[in-house]
């Protein structure tokens, strides 16, 4: 007998259930049902003429019954009242080959989406569908995976081999997330809108994208008299988004009731760089009170997903900003570094894609609209990339001038540190935090890569964000 759960009675499986003329012979809805071991005679004819008709539509049958077998309902259909003996299946599941498919060799095993059978006296024996430990159908058997199918186990990537989930390295800096069997920052694990493949111009394109920026030496400001040498590191290709800091918030994180931890997000080579246990204080109080505090005035921040998840996140603080990084794998980039990288390194480029700046390489002077640069309104600010690819930088990060300024690490102050080998400026007569790349509402003389600007470290305003730099791990720099 052909035993499936399927759920029930609708009004469809009424009407399957009148089709054969013997409402309880033909097909039972409402209970499990085995075949009489000896019919009566009298009901020979009816049997013959029910048979008759079962050639014809138990393709149908089979088909729907193992498709809604594998959405593990309630009911089930009884079919074995047909046969002219009962089955003796596998799993408690009878014979059940279609109408006019080729006999099969016995023993054969094969699958019909998750629902295996097995060839026996030449024909089909359906199987229970798999499910619990052993969800997937292969070959006629309930296994763990599919060859080849790649997976996670919480931060660790797992591959399919010979049906058995077989774990690989876990996840750590500076992707420390896992999504799809590959290690990701985690704000764009759960490839939500913003925080997936939905970024920049192109379809396809990932939110968590990262640059490999090789090191060398350059002038910062464009100025000869601030040399510097950068050693090699990652950048995002895009700012933070409104979605992947919204993973970020909805993680309980950058509240003083999850600090990062101290010393988190340090530069490898310079001391005390990361974060510090004093800083806690800065932080809101917890996930509730965070959310209050990013709904300042022009903020695309909602508490709950709307159609803003790609524009970049600000009203951040300097502190969260950095917090954000730590979690997701990364740190703020120092202001040497974000030069470097928006300079194209020696080429010494006055705006990230060259010399001149023109409304479609950039959202700055309140055009990202496309309106006149009198009026300047929070539509100037746009998705990350949208500029993409005219107003890339060299190695392809997409908004390094416009659209969302970006704080660094570096404490703003007179003049740069020097000498600079990977340098930062971490104390000073001032608390503010250096601002590079302008806005989408400053003029092209402030979005040029030797342009400087500051923000209190506590401030919250809705046109300046960040985004993470990343070390290489230290067997993969480049």
């Amino acid at each position: 007998m052909l035993l499936v759960e399927v759920g029930h009675p609708t009004e469809a499986t009424q009407r399957l259930r009148g089709s054969f003329g013997h409402r309880e012979q033909a097909l039972n809805l409402n209970a499990k049902h085995t075949a009489p071991t000896s019919p009566k005679p009298m009901f020979t004819q009816a049997r013959s003429k029910a048979k008759a008709r079962l050639a014809t539509t138990r393709p149908l049958l089979i088909s729907l019954a193992s498709g809604l077998a594998t959405a593990g309902c309630g009911l089930v259909l009884g079919l074995d009242e047909f046969e002219d003996a009962p089955g003796a299946g596998i799993g408690g599941s009878s014979a059940s080959s279609a109408a006019g498919e080729a006999p099969c060799s016995d023993g054969e095993r094969d699958c019909v989406g998750d629902v295996p059978r097995q060839c026996a006296s030449q024909e089909w024996v359906v199987q229970r569908p798999c499910s619990g430990e052993q969800p997937v159908c292969s070959r006629g058997h309930c296994v763990e995976c599919r060859e080849g199918e790649r997976g996670c186990s919480g931060r660790t990537p797992r591959q399919c081999v010979e049906a058995s989930w077989r774990d690989e390295t876990p996840c750590a800096a500076p992707f420390p997330g896992c999504r799809l069997g590959a290690c990701v920052a985690p704000s764009c694990q759960g490839s939500g809108p913003g925080a997936g493949t939905d970024c920049g111009r192109s379809p396809g394109v990932d939110c968590c994208g990262t640059a490999s920026i090789p090191g060398g030496t350059f002038d910062r400001l464009n100025a000869p008299m601030y040399p510097a040498t950068v050693s090699g590191f990652q950048l995002d290709i895009y700012e933070i988004t409104v979605g992947r800091f919204r993973a970020f918030v909805e993680a309980g994180k950058g509240t003083r009731a999850d600090p990062p931890v101290s010393g988190a997000g340090a530069h490898p080579q310079i001391r005390e760089s990361g974060w510090r246990p004093n800083w806690n204080s800065e932080l809101a109080a917890d996930e509730s009170a965070l959310k209050v505090a990013l709904r300042c005035e022009y903020s695309h921040w909602t508490d709950f997903p709307e159609q803003n998840e790609r524009h970049p996140m600000t009203c951040m603080t300097w502190f969260e900003a950095f917090a954000f990084c730590i979690w997701d794998g990364g740190r703020l980039p120092t202001e040497a570094e974000w030069n470097y990288a928006a300079a194209g390194g020696a080429e010494q480029r006055l705006y990230p894609w060259g010399e001149s700046i023109d409304a479609s390489k950039a959202a700055y002077n309140c055009l990202g609209d496309g309106d006149h640069a009198a009026e300047c309104s929070i539509q100037d600010f746009l998705p990350v990339g949208s500029k993409s690819p005219d107003g890339d930088a060299k190695w392809g990060m997409a908004d390094m001038s416009g659209n969302a300024g970006e704080l660094v690490l570096d404490v703003s102050q007179l003049g740069l540190p020097n000498p600079c080998n990977d340098c930062a400026q971490l104390e000073g007569n001032t608390a503010n935090r250096v601002v590079r790349g302008g806005t989408a509402w400053t003029s092209g003389l402030y979005v040029a890569t030797d342009a400087q600007s500051a923000e209190n470290p506590r401030n919250r305003n809705g046109f300046v964000g960040a985004r993470c730099a990343r070390d290489f791990p230290a067997d993969a720099a480049p």
